[in-house]
Formats: C-alpha cells, structure tokens, sequence
C-alpha cells in the first residue's frame, strides 16, 4: 500500500513537470512571437523582460527567426555599439565609467516648423525639453544677432581658435571670436567658446588650452564653457592628427580639458559618433561632457552616452545668419 502511494506521488510530481515546462517553453515563444521588444529600459541600463503585445501576427516560416535576430541585436545593443551589418561588424564595449541617455530617439525628437524656423527638439510630455544652439566661426562674417536670438536661438558656441592640419602645426586666432561672442552677449544669446584641435600628444593639448584661455581675455564665455573640437579632417593634404594613435590623441584632448578645468572652465569634447567611439578612449574621458555630431536620421540613432549637445546638421539655416550654419539640439 505504501509503495502505491509512493508511486502515485511520484507520477504527479512527474505530471506536473511536465505540464510546467509545456508553460514555460510556450511563454517564451509568445515572448519571442508576440513581443515588440523584450527588454526594459530603465534609468538607462537593460532590465527585466516584458512583454508589449502587437496584436495578432502572421509569421512566414522566414519571420520567425527575423523576429528572433532582430530582439537579439536590439538585447546585445544594450552593451556594445556595432559598426556594420551583423554578423559582419564591428563590436565595441559601451564604457560602464560614462552614464546612459534615457532618449527614446524615434519619439521624442521633433521637428518644429513655425514658418520662419524648423529646429529639432527634444519634446516630452508635449513640451520642449531642449534649446537650439548654433555654433560660428569666422566663416560666418556677419551675424544680426538680435535676429538670432527671435528666431528661438537660446546658446551660441564661438570658435576662439584653431591648429593648422600642416606639419607644422601653427596656432591661430579666429578673427571674428570677439565681434560674434559680444554680439551675442548682448542680444541675450548664452555664449561658449571651441578650439578646433590638430593636437598630437598631451604637450600640444596643454598649448592649444592655453592659447584659448589667453583668447578669451576680455571677451569671455557666459557659459564658462571651452570645447575642444578633434575630427577626422577630409581634404587631399597632409593632416597631421588624422592617423595618429588612440592614446596620443586621447592624451591631447585629456590635457587641453584638465588645463581649462583647472583655469576655472568646464571642459567639453565635440566630436562624431565614429570618433567618439572608434578614435578615443572613453574610459579616460568620463567625466568630461560630450558634444555630439551625428546626421542620422532619428531612427537610426543609437549613440548611448549622456550628451550636451547634439549637432544633427551641418547645413542648417537661421534668421540673422547668411548662409548655412551648423545647428544643435542643446541640453544646458
């Protein structure tokens, strides 16, 4: 009698084994079939699985491992930044030293055309989370400030300086640095400063640093802000910081932001996407903001780091401004 009920428990216990792997197999299928994505995003790290339903869908023998290809690059994004079509690209590690945006790309970032102007923004809960910042040069000779400032332009960024691309590497003064930032200034237009930087090693970062603060002298920023601006220069001539070293050029850009960090300024890298993440060493550069160009689309941005700035045109237009003009979605 015993072993009877010794056995009738065991076929239970066996019954209701089976019965929960049945569930569980079935669940992650709906999961992978019915799911519009299968992780959580929250405070800008991955998190627990859920499910958003889609409704019904009608998968092809070809859809279902679509499906599942593409939750599984959306999962691995959570970690790495892919340069290329998968399989065949590129992998690199997203620093856990350097905090996450929260954007959601796709949706929050809106065009608004008020018929003078059609400046991106960041929008939430129906309202502008973001301001428009331009940045000039010398290149752009005469600016109606006033006029900016009306058009909804809350920060203009002045180049105060640059390296020439030769081997020699010579310093120069933008000329129109003063005019543009007391333009500004006094039309209400917040004001920064960037320099762009040829830098190959620490010692030139130090140098390009200290010609841009001995720059500003009389004329300073209202945002204390000096930008150090480091890209891959496309022309047919020699450039002599394109190729150099990860590590040399992380150690120029490191040493130009600590030496205006310690003049009593904040530090700010500008680059693109692929050279943020291909050309410097993030690791090193933490706790230093980011400025951001990328001219994607919404839909195809992914860059993951908190940023200050995004430039997303380079051909831009603004009321007070001859001509086109680089334009920034700005988070200060």
């Amino acid at each position: 009698m015993e072993n009877r009920n010794v056995r009738k428990r065991l076929l239970v216990l066996t019954m209701w084994s089976v019965f929960l792997t049945i569930i569980v197999i079935a669940e992650s299928i709906a999961l992978v079939v019915f799911g519009k994505k299968l992780y959580r995003v929250s405070e800008g790290w991955g998190r627990a699985l859920h499910l958003e339903e889609m409704g019904e869908l009608e998968l092809g023998e070809s859809e279902m491992p679509e499906l599942v290809l593409n939750n599984y690059i959306r999962f691995l994004k959570q970690s790495y930044i892919l340069f290329g079509e998968y399989p065949d690209c590129e992998y690199y590690k997203i620093s856990d030293k350097i905090a996450r945006n929260d954007f959601d790309y796709i949706n929050e970032f809106k065009y608004i055309d008020n018929g003078t102007t059609n400046f991106l923004y960041r929008i939430k809960n129906d309202e502008k989370v973001s301001k428009i910042a331009i940045d000039v040069s010398e290149h752009q000779s005469e600016i109606d400030w006033v006029k900016v400032k009306a058009a909804g332009v809350d920060t203009a960024i002045v180049r105060v300086g640059y390296r020439g691309y030769g081997e020699g590497g010579t310093l120069n003064a933008d000329t129109m640095y003063a005019t543009h930032v007391d333009g500004a200034k006094k039309a209400g237009v917040k004001t920064a400063a960037y320099f762009f930087s040829e830098a190959v090693n620490a010692e030139e970062g130090v140098e390009e640093a200290q010609l841009a603060l001995k720059l500003i002298k009389g004329h300073e920023p209202s945002e204390k802000i000096i930008v150090i601006d480091t890209e891959y220069v496309y022309t047919d001539d020699y450039v002599r910081a394109n190729e150099i070293e990860i590590e040399d050029r992380t150690a120029a850009v490191k040493a130009f932001c600590d030496t205006v960090r310690e003049a009593g300024y904040t530090p700010m890298i500008y680059a693109s996407y692929g050279w943020f993440i291909r050309n410097l060493d993030l690791d090193q550069l933490y706790d230093i903001e980011f400025w951001l160009a990328d001219y994607d689309d919404v839909e195809y941005m992914d860059f993951p780091y908190v940023i200050t700035g995004w430039q997303y045109s380079p051909s831009g237009s603004c009321p007070g401004v001859e001509g086109e003009v680089d334009v920034n979605v700005w988070f200060r």
